[in-house]
């Protein structure tokens, strides 16, 4: 079993999934994983807001709103496998970013550093909690907690080294490829996308760089984390390239939007001559909240990022998704695939 098999407990509809001590054993890196990192970035953040490094704050702050929120009420569920409870993560994430400065708005308190306060007050203990259970597993008597040196990579020696073999070259060559797109874009900086986009203008070597990423993904092995890997790395030069050869965002209302954002940020409240605007404030609700919590200044330059950091999230709630109709992990990373080449098109 691999690292991404043992740390995110895969397993589509009709792959057997861990049941009893061997579940939790499986779910036991990711959990400790989210729980240190939600914890680290918390108090990371707070220090870098009182003493005024904005990028620290902006980096961990916005791991915190998005992650580990979302993660605190599941730690307390060990069984709970990997894109399961990623998933759950980034749903229960986004729903308290959209709630909270909603219901704000609704009461007309807009204090969003109030509210943040209250949220974190409630994950932080149930990070911790998480925590002590997993402290309590480990010295549990009766279990072997950590099997052997290799875990959560592998049981054995001979397992560790199979798995990297078979791994290997797809990651390795898809890895290559990211590397080369992303190289090239950023010898690309403040292009003009003319007519077709950047594609025509932006030269062999992002070209290259693509055809080796669809190299890997047609050299995927057998194991999790070969398949996996070069989905991502496919879906992170889609929506990175555009960010970085662009002086702004991709879409067109999103200098609109941005101005939304602000009025809320500055009155508490959207006030919008388009009444749909008013009706469906949510979205921009939740960026003023995420703005005013994570000290966002470039507003523009963040909407230009947003879809790639959007893009790692969704690429692993498709793959769940998947998991729940198809019946084997190959199957599962051909329809992500698909999905992620169509959405990189505006399909």
């Amino acid at each position: 079993m691999s690292v991404v098999e043992l740390a995110e407990g895969v397993g589509s509809r009709s792959e057997r999934a861990p049941t009893g001590r061997r579940a939790v054993e499986v779910t036991r890196p990711l959990r400790l994983a989210l729980g240190v990192l939600s914890l680290l970035c918390f108090g990371a953040g707070s220090v870098a807001a009182l003493v005024g490094a904005d990028s620290v704050r902006l980096a961990a702050l916005l791991f915190f709103c998005g992650v580990g929120i979302g993660a605190a009420p599941w730690q307390l569920l060990p069984r709970l496998r990997g894109y399961e409870r990623l998933t759950l993560t980034f749903v229960t994430g986004v729903s308290v970013m959209t709630l909270v400065p909603m219901s704000l708005v609704a009461v007309d308190y807009w204090h969003p550093q109030v509210a943040f306060v209250v949220v974190a007050a409630a994950a932080l203990p149930l990070h911790l909690l998480g925590l002590l259970l997993i402290w309590d597993e480990v010295r549990d008597d009766d279990a072997q907690a950590w099997p052997s040196p290799w875990f959560p990579l592998a049981r054995t020696r001979a397992e560790t080294r199979r798995l990297i073999g078979e791994g290997l070259p797809a990651s390795a060559i898809a890895s290559a490829g990211a590397l080369l797109c992303l190289v090239a874009a950023l010898g690309h900086r403040h292009m003009d996308p003319g007519y077709y986009g950047f594609p025509a203008r932006i030269g062999l070597l992002w070209d290259v760089g693509l055809a080796l990423v669809l190299a890997g993904l047609a050299l995927r092995g057998r194991s999790e984390h070969s398949r996996a890997i070069p989905v991502f790395l496919l879906g992170l030069v889609l929506t990175l390239t555009p960010a970085l050869v662009y002086d702004g965002p991709r879409s067109q209302s999103a200098a609109k939007h941005i101005d939304f954002v602000h009025h809320i940020e500055a009155f508490g409240t959207l006030d919008s001559t388009v009444p749909v605007y008013n009706a469906y404030a949510g979205f921009f609700d939740a960026m003023a909240w995420l703005s005013s919590v994570t000290g966002i200044s470039e507003s523009l330059a963040f909407a230009t990022v947003w879809p790639a950091l959007l893009g790692l999230f969704r690429v692993v709630v498709l793959r769940y998704l998947a998991g729940r109709f198809l019946t084997t992990s190959a199957q599962c990373w051909v329809a992500v695939t698909v999905a992620v080449l169509a959405d990189s098109i505006g399909g």
